[in-house]
């Protein structure tokens, strides 16, 4: 018996030596708010924060259709997973296995509810944050999304308002400026594919495009941007000294960069275009017009009023 307990006793001392000693675990946990005491509740140390760097994104992603992942997320018998529309087109078939697709995954779910990350557009400026399932509708609407300079031999790309001051600090000499509300002149060549337009107070670039058709020239205009505002324009065209006008009111779409082909981009049941007839250009193959910008803020009223002066008293 006396022998038992001593080996006992040294097992216990034996062991007391590779023991951890016993720590209090509030102090051991970093207080995000710099409280003097440091005191942090059980539940501040649950709600706290873990950084991780994801090597690879796309295990975000659903596998078949590439798209980011949103709740509810299903997977096979077999652990593979597939976003909600994937697995109602596929009529629960695993695209992998062929096994049903018969479970929620609600840990992966969990994930991505609870992982948040940065916009792809932060290089340019944004600062938002938001979860990966948000993530997707956020860029498509984000203000900073890259936009190009429209002239060719220019490599600039960056968010809407460094592009409006990239050009107006680099290529002032290349752009029409004009006055939102106040009519413009403007002159091309019947082959003249574009002339970039920008706005003398908040710097906003746009395209006038000119496309050669069988029936004429068809004009638009469109805003290099994101789409974050409206723009309404009208153009006025003449044949020669006549009266005979042609008037055209519409919205600007918007585009990151210049389009070889706004029509086909854009939709033709979406934009809006004037056909100028051939008749209508000069005898020195240019085509006059007169355009206005509307501010984004123009009410109908203004829109009807200016259209009509603008037919009445063009000279």
């Amino acid at each position: 018996m006396e022998a038992n307990l001593n080996r006992r006793s040294m097992r216990r001392r034996k062991m007391a030596r590779f023991r951890r000693p016993q720590t209090n675990f509030r102090e051991e946990i970093p207080d995000p708010n710099n409280n003097i005491d440091g005191n942090l509740q059980r539940n501040d140390v649950v709600g706290l924060s873990l950084p991780f760097r994801l090597t690879n994104p796309e295990v975000f992603d659903c596998p078949i259709c590439f798209e980011p992942l949103t709740p509810p997320v299903f997977q096979c018998e077999n652990g593979h997973i597939s976003c909600s529309s994937c697995s109602t087109k596929l009529t629960n078939r695993c695209a992998s296995c062929f096994c049903n697709i018969a479970y929620r995954n609600r840990a992966v779910e969990k994930i991505l509810e609870s992982v948040i990350i940065s916009c792809q557009n932060a290089i340019y400026g944004c600062r938002s944050t938001m979860t990966y399932q948000t993530k997707h509708e956020h860029e498509k609407t984000c203000m900073y999304l890259p936009c190009s300079c429209p002239l060719s031999d220019c490599i600039f790309v960056g968010s809407s308002s460094q592009l409006y001051k990239h050009y107006r600090d680099n290529h002032e000499d290349s752009a029409v400026k004009f006055q939102y509300n106040h009519n413009m002149q403007v002159t091309l060549k019947a082959d003249e594919k574009f002339l970039v337009l920008q706005e003398e107070e908040d710097g906003v670039l746009f395209i006038l495009y000119n496309k050669t058709e069988r029936l004429g020239n068809v004009i638009l205009v469109s805003c290099i941007g994101t789409g974050s505002q409206t723009w309404n324009y009208d153009i006025l065209s003449r044949m020669g000294t006549s009266a005979t006008t042609l008037n055209f009111q519409s919205t600007c779409l918007c585009a990151k960069d210049l389009l070889d082909d706004p029509l086909s981009v854009f939709g033709l049941d979406t934009v809006g275009f004037l056909v100028v007839p051939s008749n209508f250009i000069g005898s020195c193959g240019k085509l006059e017009l007169v355009v206005c910008i509307w501010r984004p803020d123009a009410t109908a009223g203004e829109l009807d009023l200016g259209l009509f002066n603008r037919v009445v008293n063009i000279a």
